[in-house]
């Protein structure tokens, strides 16, 4: 399934802007999987998506199949800024945002719940780039098929978070957040909004792409995230379990999450790049590894290559089989 581009935005003149609002409750949910103060009743959601269930379709975050915790991840419990297809106006996104529960997330990913007006989960991906380069990573492995582990995947990308207010606004805030917890980008300048697609290849979520050029050098960031995943890895050569060095590397003075990647690199942040990686749909790592691009990347490339070449990039892409299969541009003008 292809991802969809809703918006690519100019790189000059004044930034896009990221308003929003709020409805009550949570989407999906019930009174009745809520606790009595209106909060997400997690044993009751957990119970209601087959926790616990051998014949269940899939397994939540941080649970074995038996439903026992899981010594290898922590229980996803958070919730996120959600929303349907936001309103875009020349250079104003609008967003009306909804709580959402991890829970909820995780069974609209694995098709247990149909999506109901396009609401789903909000996320980021960025590009940190400075001196004409930007960091891509291989994602670690997890549990289900829809973690991609070992393919290639931007840094920083996650979740928005659903805060009672925000700093910037819900997706500038999310970008920041995940820099610095994957890559240790302590303050970062010309943070710009490139685009926002719809994701439906192995996550179903709305992505919002983001470049920023953070104060430290790309080598710089690099040691960071190498060191703290030397950390990490000895930590589980010591034998404690995957949730036990993540709680060691959060305690570290190592960015917290960098355990999510197993080996990150530079690349050049260039048109020609973004071309190259949608033309082979792939890339062939230092070690000789042909490394998938991650479901959300295809289209990271395309919004930034369409935003930084212009048409002649959008004109290239278009032809490439591999971009024509990952993505729909929306923002084309309809043929009539």
């Amino acid at each position: 399934m292809p991802n969809y581009v809703l918006a690519t935005f100019n790189k000059t003149g004044p930034a896009p802007r990221v308003a929003h609002t709020t409805v009550p409750g949570y989407a999906y949910l019930t009174i009745n999987d809520l606790t009595a103060e209106g909060n997400v009743d997690f044993v009751a959601v957990a119970s209601k998506y087959g926790l616990g269930n051998p014949d269940a379709s899939f397994r939540l975050c941080g649970y074995d199949k038996n439903g026992d915790p899981s010594p290898d991840s922590f229980p996803w419990q958070e919730t996120n800024f959600s929303s349907g297809d936001p309103k875009i106006t020349s250079n104003l996104v609008k967003a009306v945002g909804q709580r959402l529960d991890s829970y909820t997330i995780q069974a609209l990913r694995n098709k247990v719940l149909p999506v109901q007006n396009n609401v789903v989960e909000n996320a980021v991906q960025g590009m940190l780039a400075r001196d004409g380069r930007f960091i891509l990573g291989s994602r670690a492995g997890g549990a289900n098929a829809s973690d991609q582990g070992g393919t290639l995947q931007p840094i920083p990308g996650g979740g928005v978070r659903w805060k009672d207010s925000y700093h910037s606004d819900p997706l500038t805030d999310a970008f920041v957040a995940e820099a610095y917890e994957e890559a240790g980008a302590t303050r970062m300048t010309g943070i710009r909004l490139y685009g926002i697609f719809n994701q439906v290849t192995q996550h179903i979520n709305r992505q919002s792409l983001f470049i920023g050029e953070p104060e430290q050098s790309i080598d710089d960031l690099i040691g960071k995230i190498e060191s703290g995943i030397t950390f990490y890895q000895q930590q589980l050569a010591k034998g404690k379990s995957k949730r036990e060095s993540r709680l060691a590397l959060r305690e570290s003075c190592h960015p917290m999450d960098v355990w999510e990647n197993t080996r990150v690199w530079s690349f050049p942040y260039n048109v020609d790049t973004f071309l190259q990686l949608l033309s082979d749909g792939h890339w062939i790592n230092p070690q000789g590894g042909k490394m998938k691009l991650i479901g959300s990347l295809p289209a990271d490339l395309y919004i930034a290559g369409v935003v930084e070449g212009g048409p002649d990039f959008k004109k290239e892409a278009d032809k490439l089989s591999f971009a024509q299969k990952e993505i729909i541009d929306k923002t084309r003008p309809k043929r009539h």
